[in-house]
């Protein structure tokens, strides 16, 4: 959860740089676009892997491939997000002051709710019993010993096992 909240900072940071090139007579100079695509491509790397890997890891065994869905179906939702986002902005013929002010509001919106996120983490972490993840047998969470579902791919893997730590 911490990097979440990471990434959410960095996506506000973006918006922010959109806003700090915008006084420059109606054209954002290329620095503000590169801060812009630095910032969400850092908040990027925030959020898909270590998400990805949280689909999987805490997950029950039998849910694994809906919750990587669920994961996706979430992605789905913020590209719907982003046309909202850019309806919002008036598209073309917009005054600058419109735009600005719907990139301000996102920026804010996403700064705080990084912040919150900053602050539950250590609450959330707590939940998560992360370390319960480790190979002993007696963690709950530890998984089977078998590398995949017997056939499920065509191949018998009832005699392979994952190797011990």
């Amino acid at each position: 959860p911490f990097k979440f909240g990471i990434g959410l900072i960095l996506v506000g940071a973006g918006f922010f740089a959109l806003i700090l090139g915008a006084p420059t007579q109606g054209l954002t100079p290329a620095l503000f676009v590169i801060l812009l695509y630095a910032f969400h491509s850092a908040a990027e790397l925030c959020f898909s892997p270590i998400g990805l890997s949280s689909m999987t890891r805490l997950s029950v065994k039998s849910m694994t491939g809906l919750m990587m869905g669920t994961w996706f179906l979430a992605t789905a939702a913020g590209n719907f997000l982003a046309g909202l986002i850019a309806q919002a902005t008036g598209g073309e013929g917009a005054g600058s002051a419109q735009v600005l002010e719907v990139y301000g509001r996102i920026g804010w919106f996403a700064m705080g709710i990084g912040v919150v996120v900053l602050l539950v983490a250590p609450f959330v972490n707590k939940l998560m019993h992360l370390d319960t993840m480790g190979a002993a047998d007696e963690h709950a969470l530890a998984g089977d010993a078998a590398i995949g579902e017997p056939a499920a791919a065509g191949v018998d893997t009832t005699d392979e096992q994952k190797p011990r730590r």
